[in-house]
């Protein structure tokens, strides 16, 4: 298990390798105070904090603040009550808690919601071990049967409105379908009617998003396309999702639209085999040439010091660079910080028209 090919061992190489820089605790924290912020919480229906590249922002670390204090005062109530049941769940939800902090700090690649989606069940259970606690607490210094009628009533109240404002804004959106998130839209707006436009006629086309490029950014032109009359080709990997109808041994692909991001942009537009389509870009385009400038003086720092994994993570969408970058030997931290901030505006993302492949 441990240094065969079970669980255990994959796990133990996941961790002890060099692969791709994750998102780091620095990252992990953030995300952390904003899932388990209180009352304003995502798994309380508010929507969350994202960039327009998708990837989660999280909330500053104060916002830990109340959700600590609350659960230390908690157990401390828990074990001078001898409230042992309730105590037992925080400490299952403690480690639950800190076992999900190391999970979000090892992802790697752009930290989507969907990814870390679990955060949802972790942050619920947080606050309803803390209110386990207080009421347990509570039954034991009610002594009346009428006053413990009136505490569960009162309870369930409470319950009540938290249910609804958890399941209030699912409800309320499920007669309208908004785009899988609003930067998705702003990006699509940017490419997707020159893209219609060039393709009009055309077909069938396969459709492959690569680099960091989010898959809804391709499920939402693959859509567009069919409605458009243009068909879509699915690979391999996506027959399941697209539906055998869309497979290569039914639709012969004639050209293969790239959907690419970053750096892959300027190597496509190199490439003349590939014509141009449209594209979207968070930043002016004297903003963009001027971080390729300090992006590329970052990486040679990130080289020298012995860190190509982050000067890696620079151009393949990863995380680490904010919080790992600025404590290196010869590493500008003002340039670290220059170039997270663009950074955290997006990627750019491009169209490009290129001859058929195979999937």
């Amino acid at each position: 298990q441990v240094a065969g090919t079970g669980n255990l061992g994959a796990i133990a190489h996941y961790f002890l390798t060099n692969g791709d820089s994750p998102a780091g605790f620095g990252t992990a924290f953030h995300v952390a105070a904003d899932q388990l912020r209180f009352p304003s919480a995502p798994w309380l229906g508010r929507s969350e904090l994202a960039g327009l590249d998708g990837a989660l922002l999280g909330s500053g670390l104060a916002a830990l603040v109340v959700p600590i204090l609350s659960m230390a005062g908690s157990l401390w109530l828990a074990v001078r009550m001898r409230v042992l049941a309730a105590l037992r769940l925080q400490l299952v939800v403690i480690a639950t808690a800190l076992g999900g902090l190391i999970a979000t700090a090892r992802v790697t690649g752009p930290l989507f919601d969907w990814v870390v989606r679990w955060w949802w069940v972790i942050a619920s259970l947080w606050w309803l071990s803390i209110v386990w606690v207080l009421w347990s607490v509570l039954s034991q210094r009610i002594t009346t049967q009428s006053m413990q009628r009136i505490a569960t009533g009162l309870l369930a109240v409470v319950a009540t409105v938290v249910t609804l404002a958890a399941t209030g804004p699912i409800t309320s959106a499920t007669s309208s379908t908004p785009p899988p998130s609003p930067s998705t839209g702003i990006v699509l707006d940017g490419f997707l009617q020159p893209t219609l436009d060039a393709l009009q006629g055309s077909g069938p086309l396969l459709v492959v998003t690569t680099g960091s490029v989010r898959g809804d950014y391709g499920d939402a032109l693959r859509l567009q396309l069919e409605r458009a009359g243009i068909q879509v080709v699915a690979e391999s990997n996506m027959i399941s999702h697209l539906g055998p109808q869309r497979s290569e041994s039914s639709r012969t692909p004639v050209g293969t639209l790239w959907i690419v991001s970053a750096d892959q942009i300027t190597q496509f537009k190199a490439d003349q085999s590939m014509k141009f389509l449209g594209g979207w870009d968070p930043l002016a385009q004297d903003q963009r040439d001027q971080f390729f400038i300090d992006q590329s003086l970052l990486q040679e720092q990130l080289i020298a010091a012995g860190r190509v994994d982050l000067a890696e993570a620079l151009t393949n969408g990863s995380g680490g660079v904010d919080t790992q970058a600025k404590t290196l030997d010869g590493v500008d931290p003002t340039l670290v910080d220059r170039v997270e901030a663009m950074r955290r505006k997006g990627d750019p993302v491009a169209v490009f028209l290129g001859p058929a492949r195979t999937s």
